[in-house]
């Protein structure tokens, strides 16, 4: 707003606040914001809430999501890459919340196929079916494996797109496949 010659107004100037509302909207770049480690990243996400119910997501998920939103692959995350986590996150969450109607702290097969297509992931029968297989138990998809395979998908879905290169003009052996087997090689 100052390079645009406006002042920040006094009413949301952030000691007006608490601090981890500031937090949260991502206002204060904070030490405790810059450079999260897994185990940071664990504790802050669960103290903002980011967990369903009183289950907690599991190390390998926060893995999955350390990997996926590390661009800059230091081994933390920087107060952008945390605030395009938390955004994620946020949506992924209210996905499997609007999903798990009966409040059973999981989500049928149906349920999850509406909930990758509402989050922009769009798959054939055989692909959501192998995710499926490999995330759900016992009849149905928890938040953290929900969490952990929708991550995985953008991680493969960025990864796929990035390296995909059309109208390459040289000879050397290239191999052409689609994202849907892509995804479910990557899943098996």
């Amino acid at each position: 707003m100052n390079k645009c010659g406006f002042s920040w107004p006094e009413q949301m100037q952030c000691d007006k606040f608490q601090e981890e509302s500031c937090i949260k909207a991502g206002l204060s770049p904070s030490p405790e914001n810059a450079g999260l480690n897994i185990e940071e990243l664990q504790k802050k996400l669960t103290n903002l809430g980011y967990s369903a119910g009183e289950k907690q997501l599991s190390l390998e998920t926060y893995r999955i999501m350390m990997s996926l939103m590390d661009e800059d692959s230091s081994g933390t995350l920087d107060i952008k890459e945390w605030d395009k986590l938390a955004k994620e996150l946020k949506s992924m969450k209210r996905e499997f919340e609007n999903r798990d109607s009966k409040s059973s702290g999981a989500i049928t097969l149906q349920q999850m196929k509406s909930a990758l297509e509402a989050e922009g992931v769009t798959l054939d029968s055989e692909t959501y079916e192998a995710v499926w297989r490999r995330y759900s138990s016992e009849g149905g998809m928890t938040y953290d494996n929900f969490i952990a395979s929708l991550m995985k998908l953008q991680a493969l879905k960025d990864r796929f797109q990035k390296w995909a290169i059309p109208g390459l003009a040289c000879t050397c052996p290239v191999a052409t496949f689609a994202l849907k087997n892509f995804i479910r090689v990557a899943f098996i």
